[in-house]
C-alpha cells in the first residue's frame, strides 16, 4: 500500500501526530505510513526534516518511560523517494541510569538514505539556568515585527529559493503544497538584513503545530508520547535551512545544488518547555486547514488567541568549497525561554562565474 498522502482531496493538511504515524514491524524495527513531504509536489526528493523527526520518534518506542529526547545528530546519505515507505532500524547502543543512546538506519528501495544518533534523558532539575540575557526577539527584531501578527507574515514557501520564485511557480500557478504537521510563517527580513554582511543577516521562521498531541501529565510529564512534543520542533528545525544561505549571499539564481549533509539539534530544557499546546479547533483563512482528529469536522474560525507560536532564528556563519553552515536557536516566543539549538552542514554549489558582492 501506498503511503497516506499529506492532504487530501479537500485540500485539508495531515496534522503532526497523524504524520508521524509508524507501523511496527517488531520491537526494533519501524515503517512509516505517511508520505514525505515533497517541496515542489513533482517527485524532487523528500524534505530531510520528516526522515530526521520519524527517525526519532521511532527511536522513541525503544527506550523505558521517563527518557526524553535530547539530542539527535543525523547524516543524510541519499536523497529520499517519497512515494514509497522509509524503513527504520533500531539499535541500541546504552541504557544508562540517566542517559540511553540509539542509533538508527533508515532504508528505501534503493539503500541506506539516513543515519542518526538519538540521545534520551531523564528530567532533572539544576541551581543553574542561564541563557543569552540580551536577546528578545520582539525588540531585537522589531523592525520586520513592529505591529504584526504571526499571520500578518506569509505562510512560509514550499521550498525557499529564487528558483522556485521566479522559475517554478509561474510555470504552476495552480501550485498548493502545504506543509502537513504545522503551520510555518516566514518573517520578510529586508528592512533588518539590507544594511548588514550576510554573516549578519538572520532570518525568522515562526512555527505552531497542527492537530493535538498527547497532554502532558503533570504527575508522569515523561512519559514516552511526551517525546512527540519534542519531535514537532525537530520537524521545524530544518525546513527551507539551507535555501535562505544564497538568499543572504544575494545569490539566489546562482545557486546549482543543495542538499543536507548532516544536522544536530540539542535540546536545552526539558519536555514541560517543549510542550505544544493543542491547534484551535477550526480555520483561518490565511493557512490551509488541518484534517480534524478521529473524523471531527473542524469548522467556524478558530480562536487564534489559543494557539501557541515557536520560532527559528537562524544565519550562517560559513560558506565555501561547495558547502556552507547552518545555525539555529529555537525560541518559545510567549515565554522567551530558548529552548534548543541546531547546527547544518550541507552541500552548497553555485553556478559557474557566481560572484559575491559585500
Amino acid at each position: 500500500m501506498a503511503p497516506r498522502p499529506y492532504f487530501n482531496d479537500k485540500g485539508e493538511v495531515l496534522p503532526l501526530v497523524e504524520l508521524m504515524k509508524l507501523e511496527k514491524i517488531d520491537d526494533w524495527t519501524f515503517r512509516s505510513c505517511s508520505k514525505a513531504y515533497e517541496p515542489t509536489g513533482g517527485g524532487n526528493g523528500a524534505y530531510g526534516g520528516f526522515i530526521y523527526s520519524l527517525s526519532a520518534w521511532a527511536a522513541a518506542q525503544t527506550v523505558a518511560e521517563g527518557q526524553i529526547l535530547h539530542s539527535v545528530s543525523g547524516n543524510f546519505i541519499l536523497g529520499g523517494i517519497p512515494k514509497e515507505h522509509f524503513d527504520i532500524k533500531i539499535t541500541k547502543i546504552r541504557d544508562g541510569g540517566s542517559y540511553c543512546t540509539r542509533f538508527t538506519t533508515v532504508s528505501q528501495s534503493k539503500g541506506i538514505c539516513f543515519t542518526s544518533i538519538c540521545s534520551f534523558k531523564r528530567s532533572e532539575t539544576s541551581a543553574i539556568d542561564l541563557q543569552d540575557p540580551h536577546m528578545n526577539i520582539r525588540t531585537h527584531y522589531s523592525s520586520v515585527l513592529s505591529g504584526k501578527s504571526y499571520y500578518d507574515h506569509p505562510e512560509a514557501p514550499s521550498q525557499d529559493s529564487e528558483w522556485f520564485r521566479q522559475i517554478y511557480l509561474p510555470k504552476h500557478p495552480d501550485h498548493y503544497n502545504p506543509l502537513p504537521g504545522l503551520h510555518l510563517r516566514k518573517v520578510d527580513m529586508k528592512a533588518y538584513n539590507e544594511p548588514r554582511h550576510p554573516i549578519d543577516r538572520r532570518q525568522l521562521i515562526f512555527y505552531t503545530l497542527r492537530g493535538r498531541l498527547p497532554e502532558i501529565d503533570k504527575e508522569r510529564p515523561s512519559t514516552r508520547e511526551a517525546n512527540l512534543h519534542a519531535i514537532g520542533h525537530l520537524f521545524a528545525s530544518d525546513r527551507n535551512s539551507l535555501h535562505i544561505i544564497p538568499n543572504f549571499n544575494d545569490l539566489g539564481l546562482s545557486a546549482s545544488r543543495i542538499a543536507s549533509l548532516s544536522h544536530t539539534v540539542t535540546f536545552h530544557v526539558g519536555v514541560d518547555k517543549l510542550f505544544m499546546p493543542n491547534e484551535p479547533a477550526g480555520r483561518n483563512p490565511r493557512s490551509p486547514p488541518t484534517e480534524g482528529p478521529d473524523g471531527e469536522v473542524w469548522s467556524g474560525e478558530a480562536d487564534e488567541s489559543q494557539r501557541k507560536w515557536f520560532v527559528q532564528e537562524a544565519w550562517s556563519t560559513r560558506s565555501g568549497g561547495g558547502r556552507a553552515f547552518h545555525t539555529s536557536r529555537l525560541w518559545d516566543m510567549e515565554t522567551g525561554v530558548h529552548l534548543a539549538t541546531t547546527v547544518q552542514d550541507g552541500l552548497v554549489r553555485y553556478r559557474e562565474g557566481a560572484e559575491l558582492k559585500l
